[in-house]
């Protein structure tokens, strides 16, 4: 894709440059001998297990996992902010930081304990134990997902059965509890 007439918003943005368009930006596909200049890298379901191991394209990765718990950090003269644990089948965590608190999102009908997530453009710290995720205004979750690289993922995660959620739950939330001791 060609792009005409565009402008640089914010300059960088975590290492990547931001455009804007206007009525008069154009945008040409590119002609057949030169799309070898494409360097493209499709979106992919990234397991929880492999976030600390792992260099996102464009600093974001799609995920599935199950709610653990919702925690509210409130601090005096900070914004009222939720943390999302969540886990995997292998029991790995991942701690999701709200830039607001779910109810504020609308998300108290998807970020559900106990229900099966999918989670789409969350920015990715992997450099922490465990991995920590921030969610902007471009994160999509839902317990619907229509991607098909996350619907394989989200259906054999949503396979357990009310017995095995209940003890990964009780196993995962002592935890959690622990790591904020």
């Amino acid at each position: 894709l060609k792009l005409s007439n565009i402008t640089s918003t914010q300059g960088l943005h975590h290492g990547k440059l931001q455009i804007s368009g206007t009525k008069t930006t154009r945008y040409e596909p590119l002609k057949k001998h030169l799309t070898f200049l494409i360097n493209y890298h499709p979106r992919m379901y990234t397991p929880i297990n492999e976030i600390t191991s792992l260099r996102p394209d464009y600093g974001e990765i799609d995920t599935i996992g199950r709610v653990i718990t919702i925690i509210s950090s409130t601090s005096e003269g900070k914004r009222n902010m939720d943390q999302v644990y969540l886990t995997d089948d292998s029991r790995c965590l991942l701690i999701i930081r709200l830039y607001e608190k779910v109810e504020t999102l609308c998300l108290q009908s998807v970020l559900i304990v106990g229900s099966v997530v999918s989670i789409q453009n969350l920015q990715c710290n992997s450099n922490r134990c465990p991995p920590v995720g921030f969610a902007t205004d471009r994160t999509v979750f839902s317990q619907n997902p229509t991607k098909r690289y996350l619907i394989d993922a989200f259906q054999k995660m949503n396979k357990k059965t009310k017995e095995e959620i209940s003890d990964l739950l009780e196993e995962m939330s002592e935890i959690v509890r622990e790591l904020q001791t």
